[in-house]
Parts: structure tokens; C-alpha cells; sequence
């Protein structure tokens, strides 16, 4: 681990550091859904506060929560409903665990679904998610994989939203900002807000980088690039970075 998270003591720092206490938590987890009452409380709440002290020393805290429940929803494996509640499959934590480095792919899950309790869900949020569900997607997820890979020395697999991380990276990489300074920047709109954060922080992070401001055109022209590239018709699509980052260029240069 390195910076904040190397700060983490106990068992907080054992379930981020060693892959074998990492997979006890999820075993653990995993058997204690099938009991439930206090086991399952515990379980959850080991592995839950680990996550949420490792964003708390990042400076990404996760907001108020109602709690964390097991879910048996076959569509999620982990979710931050609107209501205000964390949502664990534990089936889903099963099958993970058979697979390669697949500790480091529910950590890193749980992660990005605390990134998207950062602040109640915006009102309409369900608007951007529908027309695009990537703005939000790849934000959560492009943090995660920085939090786990950057700052807990994990290796997970590429996760489901790889494509719009992949957007948002091609994008910070087209103005030369780094991508961790433009995720945590968006990272500060709640959910379903982050479409119209957009070309405000880009605005800003490029006057920062000694770029002109943007005129009105080319803010109108970034926002409808990233309506395509955000679309949910693309979260299955490959990532090409390098063609990603020409496309941005011609919109911002």
C-alpha cells in the first residue's frame, strides 16, 4: 500500500494488505449470509468499515448510509440505492472468489459503490443515468481502480465499466491533467449531476494548465462528445485510448 492507506493500523489494514485475511473477511461473509442476525451484521461491518476508513484517509468519504443489508437481487452485486442503503450480494462474493485475484475484485466493487454514496443522489438523477449512464459509471469506477491500484497495491480485473474509465482517462490525458485531479474534481457533484459538472471542471482544470478558457462552442461540442461516449449503448465496447484521446483533441484544441 502507499500514502494514505499505508497510514491504516489493525485489522482495517489487514483486509486491504494480505490477500489471505482479505479472502477470510469474504468467506466469512459468504457463510454468515446463509445464517443471518448478528453473524451477518459483523460481517458486513468488518469488511464495510475497512472500505470506509481506507476513503475516509483519501479524502473520498462515503456519505450517510441507512446500512449495510445482503441482497438477493440477481442483477447486483453491489449497489448504493437511492434510498440511502448499501446493498452486498453475497452469491455474487461466492462466485468472485473462485476466480483469479478475486479478492481484489470485491474490494474494488465495494469501493466503487461507496464512491457512489459520496452525497444523496441528485433529484432526477435517474435522467442522466438513463441517457448516460457512463458520466456516473465511469467516475465510480475510474476512482476505484485509482484507489485500488494506486493506493492499495491490488490487481483486479477489469470490471464492467472499464470502458468509461477508459473515457474519462483518454480525455484527462488529451489536456495533460492527471486523471486522479479530474475524477476527484467531478467526484465532488452528486450522482446525477456530474453531466453538468463536466465541462465546468474541464473548463477550470485547463485555465489551471495554462490553456485559454473554453469558448461556448467548444463547451457546447465537449458536451455533446461526451453524450456519445457515455452512451449506454457503449459500456460493452472495447476501450482504445489513443483513438479516445484524438477524438477529444479535435473538440478542445
Amino acid at each position: 500500500m502507499s500514502g494514505p492507506l499505508a497510514e491504516l493500523r489493525g485489522d482495517c489494514r489487514a483486509i486491504w494488505s494480505d490477500a489471505d485475511v482479505r479472502r477470510a473477511a469474504f468467506e466469512e461473509l459468504v457463510h454468515a449470509a446463509a445464517m443471518g442476525g448478528d453473524r451477518l451484521a459483523r460481517a458486513l461491518a468488518r469488511i464495510d468499515g475497512a472500505v470506509v476508513e481506507g476513503l475516509e484517509r483519501l479524502a473520498l468519504p462515503r456519505g450517510p448510509i441507512r446500512g449495510v443489508v445482503q441482497t438477493n437481487n440477481p442483477n447486483v452485486l453491489g449497489r448504493k440505492d437511492p434510498s440511502c442503503t448499501f446493498e452486498i450480494n453475497s452469491i455474487y462474493i461466492a462466485r468472485f472468489l473462485r476466480g483469479p485475484r478475486g479478492t481484489d475484485s470485491i474490494l474494488r466493487t465495494w469501493v466503487h459503490e461507496s464512491l457512489h454514496g459520496r452525497r444523496p443522489y441528485a433529484e432526477g438523477h435517474l435522467a442522466e443515468y438513463r441517457r448516460a449512464p457512463g458520466y456516473e459509471e465511469g467516475l465510480a469506477e475510474g476512482l476505484a481502480q485509482i484507489v485500488a491500484r494506486r493506493y492499495g497495491g491490488l490487481d483486479p480485473p477489469s470490471g464492467a465499466y472499464d470502458y468509461y474509465a477508459a473515457v474519462y482517462r483518454s480525455l484527462a490525458s488529451s489536456m495533460d491533467i492527471e486523471i486522479e485531479q479530474l475524477l476527484r474534481a467531478l467526484w465532488r457533484s452528486p450522482t446525477g449531476r456530474v453531466r453538468h459538472a463536466l465541462p465546468l471542471v474541464m473548463d477550470n482544470l485547463r485555465r489551471t494548465g495554462g490553456y485559454p478558457p473554453m469558448t461556448g462552442a467548444q463547451l457546447r461540442m465537449l458536451q455533446a462528445r461526451a453524450d456519445t461516449m457515455f452512451d449506454q449503448s457503449r459500456g460493452l465496447l472495447v476501450p482504445n485510448e489513443l483513438t479516445m484521446e484524438m477524438v477529444w483533441k479535435t473538440v478542445l484544441r
